[in-house]
């Protein structure tokens, strides 16, 4: 009986954790994130021969902008893509830095899961249903050098549904202006 109780409690205490698990980034990070994006862009048309857009385009685009497990990493890739460039490397930390992060790890966690959220608030109902119709004989169906990119988004797609209402409720008095900061 002595070694049930703190079992017990320990196991309460691990699923109340999991179950009431904070978003990663507060409202404060949306509108530093908003700043960031803004300021990034600058930064990326002053590296034309970084050529970023093409990092995320193509066949492979999926795999690049995503984890295994379907969660967005568009930012933290394009980290690991350009540490080999100081000078870029500088100014996005700088810019970062100056929209209030503390780090460009910690901002490429947040952009992400931030990115994550609104791309979960613009995706309509029904493209969800049409989604969850996807059947194994429809996937069988599909070219075998786009099934990796299709597998990709439904994983992607499946993360989406994922997000939490708080974490919602940070992101959508903020969606026009992200809108326009990614146009």
């Amino acid at each position: 009986m002595r070694f049930v109780t703190p079992i017990c409690a320990a196991l309460f205490a691990a699923l109340s954790s999991m179950a009431f698990a904070a978003p990663s980034f507060t409202e404060k990070d949306v509108v530093n994130f908003i700043d960031a994006v803004q300021k990034l862009e600058a930064v990326g048309d002053k590296y034309p021969d970084l050529d970023l857009e093409n990092q995320f385009s193509g066949p492979d685009a999926m795999a690049t902008m995503i984890d295994k497990d379907g969660n967005f990493q568009v930012f933290e890739r394009i980290l690991e893509l350009t540490k080999g460039n100081q000078a870029f490397h500088n100014d996005v930390a700088a810019a970062v830095k100056s929209s209030g992060f503390s780090s460009l790890d910690s901002f490429a966690t947040k952009a992400d899961d931030i990115s994550m959220v609104f791309m979960a608030l613009n995706i309509s109902q029904s493209d969800r249903d049409e989604m969850a119709q996807m059947t194994p004989e429809m996937m069988q169906m599909i070219p075998p050098q786009m099934k990796p990119q299709i597998e990709m988004a439904l994983k992607l797609f499946e993360a989406t549904a994922n997000v939490s209402e708080e974490e919602k409720a940070l992101v959508r008095p903020h969606l026009k202006d992200m809108e326009k900061a990614f146009n």
